[in-house]
């Protein structure tokens, strides 16, 4: 985690131990009930609760992949 309490999203798929692709498929898919904040390169960010949310619904969302 940065200093400024997020999360990027290749830190948040090594946490998960997806792919980053996988996560940014689950947003463009709408499995998400959140959209991650933009740093100022436009790279997604995700924060502390989202992650937790993530890891909460992990097991669901790889099911739904087929």
């Amino acid at each position: 985690m940065k200093e400024d309490g997020f999360f990027r999203a290749q830190q948040v798929a090594d946490i998960l131990g997806i792919n980053k692709r996988t996560l940014f498929r689950w947003e463009v898919a709408g499995k998400l009930p959140f959209l991650p904040a933009r740093d100022i390169r436009d790279w997604r960010i995700y924060d502390k609760r989202q992650v937790e949310w993530l890891q909460r619904n992990l097991k669901r969302l790889l099911q739904e992949r087929g």
